[in-house]
C-alpha cells in the first residue's frame, strides 16, 4: 500500500495484553506499517532474541545512545531507548509504530507532538491477570509485578487517541483476531485530523 505520509504511533497497553505479537502481525502483514528502532538494557527472556522491534545493548552502549540523541528512559530496572529522528523520517511514507510503556508515554509526548497513541485493551482484564499469573515465561518475582502494573494501569488507563479492544482466543483464532484489528486500527486512523505537524 503507498500512502502520502504516516503516523508516528505509540503502542501501549498492560502488559500480556498482546502489543508484541500485534506488532509484529502488522509489520509482517502490512506494507504501511514499519517500526522505530527499540534497544533495552534488559535481558532477553528464554528464546528471546532481537530484531527490527527490539534489540539488547549493555549500560555503556546505553550511555552512547544517549549522547547521540536517542530518546532514553528508565522502566523498572532496565532503560530503553528509541530513536525518534528515524521515526520522524520512516513517518514521511509509512505509520512507524513505537512499543512503549505507559510510564514513559508523558515524556514521549512531550517530544513528539505529532504522537498518536493506541490503546490495546483486553476485553477481559481479569482473564488476563490470571494467564498472566500461571504464565511460565516470566519468573514468579516479575510476574508480580506486571500484575500490580496492570492493576494500578486498570485505575487509571493512559489517554488514548485510538482504542482497540482485544479478546483472549486460541492460538489458532488469533491470526483472524489481529487482522480485524489491523482493519479497525485502518479505520480509525482515516479519522483523524490531517495534516500532522511536520508533514
Amino acid at each position: 500500500m503507498d500512502v502520502l505520509g504516516g503516523r508516528l504511533l505509540a503502542v501501549v497497553g498492560p502488559s500480556f495484553a498482546g502489543k508484541s505479537t500485534f506488532i509484529r502481525f502488522l509489520l509482517d502483514e502490512r506494507d504501511d506499517f514499519t517500526a522505530a528502532s527499540l534497544l533495552t538494557t534488559r535481558q532477553p527472556r528464554p528464546g528471546e532474541v532481537g530484531d527490527e522491534t527490539m534489540g539488547f545493548v549493555d549500560e555503556h552502549q546505553m550511555d552512547r545512545l544517549v549522547e547521540t540523541g536517542w530518546f532514553v528512559d528508565t522502566v523498572g530496572p532496565a532503560r530503553y531507548a528509541l530513536d525518534l529522528a528515524g521515526a520522524q523520517a520512516l513517518s514521511r511514507r509509512r505509520h512507524v509504530l513505537l512499543g512503549v510503556a505507559p510510564p514513559t508515554l508523558p515524556k514521549l509526548c512531550q517530544r513528539l507532538p505529532e504522537l498518536k497513541v493506541v490503546l490495546l485493551w483486553p476485553a477481559d482484564f481479569d482473564q488476563m491477570q490470571a494467564e498472566l499469573a500461571a504464565s511460565s515465561e516470566r519468573p514468579e518475582a516479575e510476574r508480580a509485578d506486571r500484575i500490580a502494573r496492570n492493576e494500578a494501569l486498570r485505575v487509571a488507563p493512559p489517554f488514548a487517541h485510538l482504542r482497540l479492544n482485544v479478546a483472549r482466543v486460541p492460538l489458532k483464532q488469533r491470526r483472524d483476531m489481529h487482522r480485524a484489528l489491523a482493519d479497525d486500527l485502518a479505520t480509525q486512523l482515516r479519522t483523524l485530523p490531517w495534516p500532522l505537524a511536520g508533514h
